[in-house]
């Protein structure tokens, strides 16, 4: 690769090996240099400026990352489109993430010019969360280097999600004398929680008395149903192997897998096994809400992964669970259905004619085997968002035909030349009054991803007076921007083609910055640009 620092005048058709601020916005790393760039440029006083040009060895940046993450990526997994180097893998399904450390450790330790991360090993990954990313940190790599990493990959598993699956469960709950009726409750009350987050069942509940013959007997009758798990809550927690419960499982011939787990709470936790039927009799920690070596368990068995007596004994290294930053290695439920708590809806402003682009219209140009706007809106579709409107205008009828199939409701604004505020009202008129937030989104900006716009809505609180959420990148604002109801009239009121920068200056009391990647504030607007990024290779 040539580096070089370039008179800015000779640099025209060069790529920047650097960001620059200008008075319109952003020339990004990485953009090929168009004369209006260098205009811009100029007229600054920037007389020169480090450019790069690749050599016939070089693989791009982010066609390297993009090729490294496909060999990566298998079932449950999805691939964002590659910028400046990086590409994402995010989940598809709420599951457990499992990595191979050691081939991951051998990747990075190739060339620091790679970089791979990932979450931890046996992390939950809900469904579009953000899994692994690649990273080339230069502007190239060798081929012979990606050849090497390529080759790698093929002959080994990186990473792998296992899904979770419902479990039919039954439960035990054994009494002592004089016992309050409130543990039981308790009990019952906390594991209901617990299971409906993998939309579980329980088929059968047992209670009996904290004798060996009782016991032994509940278990008995429960496994002659169709149950995948049995739940034991005993009046008093297992001690030792040879308490009332292990007795019990053993004398039907069960296997003991592992008593006990250096997990606090929790570490009184039994793990057995009867015929097909996995029983776990758990710890009297059990019976709280807290995070529990109950919950490891959990986790592991609903995603269908075995689990080993060394496994067990290797939870030591952050088995102490009271610090609360643990509590990210339990399901939670409302982490993929809190959109019922926050009614937003998304206006995509579709109306626009792209000038710049020439004769094409540039959001119907083709992104990952769709049209810009429609992968756009496919990322939309996997946010926590009530509706999404696309107010069209040049040439609606094309438009609205290429997103028949995607559910979306349409806005026609008639005066779309007059400018993007004619837009953002054609979208807010059609909103209905139980509408809590909208966010106004520009489909030019494809880099854009589902985990950003989740984050500006999850920022969104009435509670903390969070009201606009606009997402920033180098101390730059972005889009989209996410607007309370209490706007909805000013947002009416904006006339020429400015947009609502003015309103949010206004309202800063209101304003949430949500730091983001670079994605906020890149947008494709001529053909040159969309060819840097998208060009056939």
């Amino acid at each position: 690769m040539k580096f070089e620092n370039k008179p800015v005048i000779n640099a025209i058709g060069m790529v920047s090996a650097h960001s620059h601020s200008t008075a319109s916005g952003r020339i990004s790393k990485g953009t090929t240099l168009e004369k209006l760039h260098i205009d811009e440029l100029l007229s600054m006083g920037v007389n020169n400026i480090h450019v790069y040009q690749l050599e016939e060895d070089d693989v791009e940046e982010s066609k390297a990352s993009l090729l490294i993450a496909k060999a990566i990526a298998n079932e449950n997994l999805k691939i964002s489109l590659a910028f400046n180097g990086r590409t994402r893998i995010y989940a598809e399904k709420d599951s457990i993430f499992l990595v191979n450390k050691s081939i991951v450790d051998q990747i990075n330790q190739m060339d620091e010019s790679i970089a791979i991360s990932t979450l931890n090993d046996l992390d939950i990954a809900y469904k579009n969360d953000l899994v692994l990313s690649v990273k080339i940190i230069t502007y190239s790599i060798s081929n012979a280097l990606l050849n090497q990493v390529l080759d790698l990959i093929k002959k080994n598993w990186v990473i792998c999600l296992k899904p979770f699956h419902p479990l039919s469960l039954a439960v035990i709950y054994t009494k002592s004398k004089n016992q309050k009726e409130s543990l039981i409750n308790n009990a019952k009350k906390t594991l209901s929680k617990r299971i409906v987050d993998f939309n579980s069942t329980i088929s059968e509940i047992h209670e009996c008395s904290h004798e060996y013959s009782d016991v032994k007997n509940a278990i008995d009758t429960i496994k002659k149903a169709n149950i995948d798990l049995i739940v034991i809550f005993s009046a008093s927690s297992v001690s030792d192997r040879r308490d009332i419960v292990p007795q019990a499982i053993e004398s039907m011939h069960g296997k003991i897998i592992h008593f006990g787990m250096p997990v606090d709470p929790g570490n009184l936790t039994l793990f057995a096994q009867l015929d097909h039927v996995k029983i776990i009799a758990v710890a009297g920690s059990a019976r709280s809400e807290s995070l529990n070596g109950f919950d490891w368990f959990l986790n592991k068995l609903h995603a269908g992964i075995d689990i080993s007596h060394q496994e067990i004994n290797g939870l030591g290294v952050g088995g102490l669970l009271h610090d609360a930053r643990s509590y990210s290695r339990r399901k939670k439920f409302e982490k993929t259905t809190n959109s019922s708590k926050k009614n937003v809806v998304a206006i995509i402003l579709a109306a626009g004619q792209s000038t710049r682009m020439g004769d094409q219209n540039k959001l119907l140009l083709k992104i990952n085997e769709n049209s810009m706007i429609k992968d756009y809106i496919n990322k939309l579709n996997q946010c926590n968002l009530a509706n999404i409107i696309v107010v069209t205008g040049h040439e609606s009828a094309i438009i609205q035909e290429d997103l028949s199939d995607t559910g979306v409701s349409f806005a026609h604004n008639k005066e779309h030349k007059v400018g993007i505020s004619s837009s953002i009202k054609a979208g807010v008129s059609k909103l209905q009054p139980h509408v809590d937030a909208v966010l106004i989104c520009l489909p030019d900006m494809p880099f854009v991803s589902a985990h950003e716009i989740n984050q500006l809505i999850e920022n969104y609180s009435i509670d903390k007076g969070q009201l606009i959420c606009v997402p920033t990148s180098f101390g730059q604002r972005g889009n989209p921007v996410l607007w309370d109801k209490r706007f909805f009239n000013e947002l009416m009121q904006l006339e020429g083609d400015i947009g609502a920068k003015n309103l949010i200056d206004k309202h800063k009391e209101y304003l949430i910055e949500v730091s983001s990647g670079e994605s906020v504030i890149t947008d494709i607007d001529t053909r040159e640009r969309y060819n840097s990024y998208f060009k056939e290779d």
